[in-house]
């Protein structure tokens, strides 16, 4: 083997190979640096997707059961009926809804009878307080409440795949608006690395919707009570008559889901205008239905069991 040859060859074709290893170099230098801003870019903001609602809502309610000092969980061993009959009311509503089968569905009451308040975690976990149930004078009246916030954990935009709950989309403003963090922390919360779990909760807790989405709300509660439930589709109405009466400007529940119409949604309506406005959407649901029911209904055996068992 000519030596002399093989080592001119390799030196004339050095210069290619270095200028080759340089633009690698510079190709690779850029993919990485591209891959670490992307990976950057999904650690700070993550793409929340609806199955992280579910997980969400797990890690919250674990949280409040971890937490008794904090939360005071009414106990379902000491109270069977309680739950009996609001877990059986819950299925009815999440039948109702586009995402019934993505949620594992639940119901929590805290003890407090002095807080009027009724809220949701995402993946359909419902939390009422016992001062909200005891404040209800009919069976309607509650199972209004739960429909009406049923919405909120529905997938709204059926077209859209990846859509998010009403509450997802509200908590995830914000956290995002109040924290400056993202939606990383949903994602820390998820995998059980956060200390943002009571904060969470709190949110969701005070949640203060849009009017238009709470006009929604309403529309969409009395249409689930009056035929799914055949119960009077006059129980938001009712709700706001008692509150009117009884001067219960602390009624939070109410406070939390101010209405407008939907011609005008910076609009918030007044607790008479409100009234007014919920009574021509039950008689134009009556009139339109395709079921027998009426304005009056009959409290059920099995809700008066439960509000007799309240502590």
């Amino acid at each position: 083997m000519d030596f002399g040859v093989l080592n001119i060859f390799t030196m004339r074709h050095s210069k290619y190979y270095l200028f080759y290893i340089i633009i690698f170099g510079i190709v690779c230098s850029s993919v990485f640096i591209s891959s670490c801003r992307t990976e950057n870019l999904d650690l700070y903001n993550p793409i929340l997707i609806a199955n992280d609602e579910n997980e969400l809502g797990k890690e919250l309610v674990k949280t409040i059961r971890d937490n008794p000092a904090l939360f005071n969980l009414l106990d379902e061993s000491q109270y069977p009926k309680v739950y009996e009959y609001l877990n059986l009311a819950w299925w009815m509503v999440k039948n109702q809804t586009n995402i019934r089968d993505n949620f594992n569905w639940e119901i929590l009451v805290l003890v407090d009878d002095n807080s009027l308040k009724a809220y949701t975690f995402p993946g359909g976990k419902f939390i009422i307080t016992t001062g909200l149930l005891k404040q209800l004078s009919k069976e309607n009246q509650l199972l209004s409440i739960m429909a009406h916030e049923a919405y909120y954990n529905d997938r709204v935009n059926q077209n859209a795949a990846d859509a998010l709950s009403p509450v997802m989309e509200k908590l995830k403003f914000m956290v995002s608006s109040n924290d400056g963090m993202g939606t990383k922390v949903f994602k820390d919360v998820i995998n059980g690395i956060s200390d943002m779990n009571i904060e969470m909760i709190g949110y969701c807790e005070n949640i203060v919707y849009e009017p238009r989405t709470t006009f929604l709300a309403d529309e969409y509660a009395i249409n689930i009570v009056l035929c799914h439930y055949t119960y009077s589709p006059m129980g938001l109405k009712e709700i706001l008559v008692d509150a009117e009466s009884n001067g219960l400007l602390n009624y939070q529940w109410l406070n939390n889901r101010p209405p407008s119409l939907l011609n005008d949604p910076d609009d918030v309506l007044s607790f008479s205008t409100r009234k007014n406005k919920l009574n021509d959407l039950a008689v134009t649901a009556l009139a339109n239905a395709e079921c027998n029911n009426s304005e009056d209904s009959i409290d059920s055996d099995e809700y008066l069991e439960m509000m007799e068992a309240l502590p």
